[in-house]
């Protein structure tokens, strides 16, 4: 039984769910699950963890990440996107390159973001998207989300729009299409995104990445070691860990992976020495 991660790089047209779905099927494993849901009309880096590598995800969900976009200003939709229905239209003809450059850099650093209202943020355990698509009234809370980086790589004319490629590292839980959103309202014209291309989660880039159909699976160990110190652990503390026993290691504070030779055998929190078990994985 294979345990591990692959790194997809997720076509246009597919939900996150339907790649799980197909990688579960090749695999004929139910438990696939991904680190970060990108939209049907995304493209790029999906991380999938398979069999016990499904309870590590939690440690990469919350990685920065970074995307490449294309924001049309001069028209809004009701999901901030190409896929969704035109609620306004706006002249652009009034812009200049040096507002809009202004702008879109007023947008680096930290601040408060509402999520698009079509998205998947829970609101008494529903999806906002599900309540949007039945006609119910949706309000989501502004959230701290921080821009570490954000370009402009283009600006051009399409049609009676323009269009703005941009590309941005952010943290966990930013919507780009919220951002796209916000550029449009800041500029009083409205926007939506056109293109989104996830290019990396923390230092895991898509071009690592593989199509469904030629995925490779890498070794907990492997992805572990980039995401969190790594310490060995003898075969005697390897029994000690799996059946819930005290343990005491010589480690710096914080969390980390306690593997033996190849395989993962926990996640802790190590305090003054003191191991904490986050999560144990069983033989």
């Amino acid at each position: 039984m294979k345990n591990g991660f692959t790194f997809i790089d997720k076509p246009e047209g597919l939900t996150s769910h339907d790649v799980v779905a197909q990688v579960r099927r090749l695999l004929a494993t139910k438990k696939v699950g991904h680190a970060g849901t990108l939209d049907p009309f995304a493209t790029g880096l999906l991380i999938l963890g398979v069999n016990k590598a499904t309870r590590l995800l939690t440690f990469l969900v919350g990685l920065d990440k970074s995307y490449s976009a294309t924001v049309r200003l001069g028209e809004s939709r009701d999901t901030d996107d190409k896929e969704g229905a035109i609620t306004a239209t706006s002249s652009v003809s009034h812009l200049e390159e040096g507002q809009i450059r202004d702008v879109v850099a007023s947008f680096r650093g930290q601040q408060m973001q509402i999520p698009s209202t079509y998205s998947a943020k829970k609101i008494s355990g529903q999806t906002a998207y599900s309540l949007a698509r039945r006609g119910e009234s949706v309000e989501l809370a502004a959230k701290q989300i921080e821009i570490k980086e954000l370009s402009i790589l283009q600006i051009s004319i399409v049609d009676e729009f323009i269009d703005i490629g941009i590309e941005l590292t952010c943290s966990s839980g930013t919507y780009v299409r919220a951002l796209a959103r916000d550029i449009g309202n800041v500029l009083g014209v409205g926007a939506h995104l056109t293109k989104l291309r996830r290019l990396s989660v923390g230092s895991f880039s898509v071009n690592e990445a593989r199509n469904i159909e030629s995925l490779e699976i890498h070794s907990m160990k492997d992805i572990c070691s980039k995401v969190m110190p790594i310490s060995d652990v003898t075969a005697d503390q390897v029994q000690a860990i799996r059946h819930g026993k005290p343990l005491q290691l010589d480690v710096p504070n914080g969390v980390r992976a306690l593997v033996n030779a190849d395989d993962v055998i926990a996640i802790i929190d190590a305090v003054e020495g003191k191991v904490h078990y986050k999560v144990v994985l069983a033989e």
